[in-house]
């Protein structure tokens, strides 16, 4: 039967590093836990801790395994205090990031720490805490009202039973996660390989022809499409930025549209366009290339560059051109000779 409990009386919290300054951390024999460890973990491994630097005969709170970490701000109330219990051994030089705070549970309180870390990472630990969010454009949590949340509780039996379900449900996950990013990395090393003929599947003998962008057809500027005019149903539209964060490779859809009369405005695309990104917030995404492979009408936004040709497969080639030869011109003799030209440059703005 769950007994209804408030946080003050089951522990107490404690603050995160106090007087530190810019010049303190990345250095020092001590470490913390960061920001962004709190957020994004609901157990902590100690994997990822950071140097800081502390003064003989300061007075900082010290990190304990079992601890829940909780962050005390954010940009929305759903976010504020994010829950991690530490699960290492922190040793007598471990601290909490400034940002943050900890909770530590008295020794016969009768709750699993690692139970409460999960409860606070649910809908309903999430909706006990962030009704008590504060702020306008950034919001904060105080512990004193921090300390008045009620919680129902299991029997500490049923507790350890659901936590660790929980932890070995996240222990496969994280097992599968690192599955797909090895996979992911044989594939690029593949696509690089495939896609640059340094190795030839069984059968292809033919030999490579060195050939440019400005040899494979007609380059277009994108036009028109303020963000302004983007809208949730209409004609199809696919602006610079999407380039680099919506799609990969090629798309058939779009995320945007617009109304007809500002698509008459924009550059119309076909199948087979290959759409460059003529700017971006990074160098890296410069020149980021979508094949558009769709039926339905569509326009291309300003700050894109089109390449139009019938005489290429225009999935491969978009393909290629984000292989990390075919984004650097300054790479392999072949990556230049197949991917880039003065032409191409010149349209590009470089």
């Amino acid at each position: 039967m769950s007994v209804p409990v408030r946080l003050r009386d089951l522990g107490s919290t404690y603050g995160g590093l106090t007087g530190k300054t810019k010049v303190d951390f990345g250095r020092g024999s001590a470490s913390f836990v960061t920001f962004l460890e709190v957020i994004n973990n609901t157990r902590l491994r100690g994997t990822h801790l950071q140097r800081v630097r502390i003064r003989k005969g300061e007075r900082q709170n010290r990190v304990h395994r079992g601890d829940i970490l909780f962050n005390g701000s954010s940009e929305t109330p759903d976010e504020v205090a994010l829950s991690a219990v530490v699960d290492f051994d922190p040793d007598s030089t471990t601290y909490l990031n400034s940002f943050c705070f900890g909770y530590r549970l008295r020794p016969d309180a009768q709750v699993d720490p690692t139970y409460l870390a999960y409860l606070f990472r649910s809908g309903a630990g999430r909706a006990l805490v962030a009704s008590l969010a504060q702020g306008a454009i950034r919001y904060n949590i105080a512990k004193t009202k921090f300390l008045n949340v009620e919680l129902l509780l299991p029997t500490i039996t049923r507790q350890l039973e659901i936590a660790a379900a929980l932890s070995d449900a996240d222990d496969l996950i994280v097992s599968f996660e690192r599955l797909i990013s090895k996979k992911h990395a044989l594939k690029v090393g593949m696509m690089q390989q495939l896609l640059t003929g340094r190795t030839r599947l069984p059968g292809f003998t033919d030999p490579w022809s060195s050939t440019t962008l400005g040899q494979l057809g007609v380059f277009f500027k994108g036009r028109g499409v303020r963000r302004d005019d983007v809208r949730s149903t209409g004609i199809g539209c696919i602006r610079y930025g999407e380039l680099y964060t919506e799609f990969d490779n090629y798309t058939s859809t779009t995320r945007s549209f617009v109304s007809s009369d500002i698509a008459a405005t924009a550059l119309p695309i076909r199948w087979g366009d290959l759409l460059f990104a003529g700017s971006g917030e990074t160098r890296e995404e410069i020149g980021m290339c979508v094949a558009f492979v769709g039926d339905d009408a569509a326009v291309a936004g300003g700050d894109i560059v089109v390449l139009r040709g019938a005489s290429f497969n225009p999935v491969y080639l978009a393909t290629l051109a984000n292989t990390p030869d075919g984004r650097r011109p300054e790479g392999s003799e072949r990556a230049r000779a197949t991917l880039w030209s003065t032409s191409a440059a010149e349209h590009w703005g470089r």
